[in-house]
């Protein structure tokens, strides 16, 4: 169940917000609570690839990010979408299987270690640890 209360069509407060809905649902035929989500605030784009991309992680990086996620909320959803999309990224079966027990995996370089951390951190606790910032910051500028 969402924290937010998800909008409605008419609920939307403009006409933009609701050509964006009538967009989506004449792709899809229905409207996905994620983006219903992202309706709530009209500068995020509804379109996931666009907004993965602006993460600013390569697509590799991006995915071991999105299943580690998964596997610590035990999203099976998720993860079942994202294999497909992580092996297009580049990564292995046996890369795949190593992100549940990454710590212990010889298969991951540093960057991916600390990124695998920081999810680590941030599905433990809303604010990661100073330590765990700064390894998952070194190096990047964004």
């Amino acid at each position: 169940m969402a924290r937010i209360k998800l909008p409605t069509r008419e609920s939307l407060p403009d006409d933009e917000s609701r050509d964006r809905w009538d967009r989506q649902a004449g792709r899809t035929g229905r409207v996905l609570n994620i983006q219903r989500a992202f309706l709530t605030n009209p500068g995020i784009d509804l379109n996931a690839f666009r907004v993965w991309r602006a993460s600013g992680l390569e697509p590799r990086a991006r995915e071991l990010v999105i299943l580690r996620s998964a596997f610590q909320k035990r999203s099976t959803y998720e993860w079942h979408q994202h294999v497909r999309i992580a092996r297009d990224a580049g990564l292995t079966d046996q890369e795949i299987i190593a992100i549940g027990d990454w710590r212990s995996a010889t298969l991951f370089s540093p960057n991916e270690r600390a990124l695998l951390g920081y999810v680590d951190a941030l599905a433990e606790s809303p604010r990661p640890s100073d330590d765990a910032f700064a390894q998952v910051s070194e190096g990047r500028t964004d």
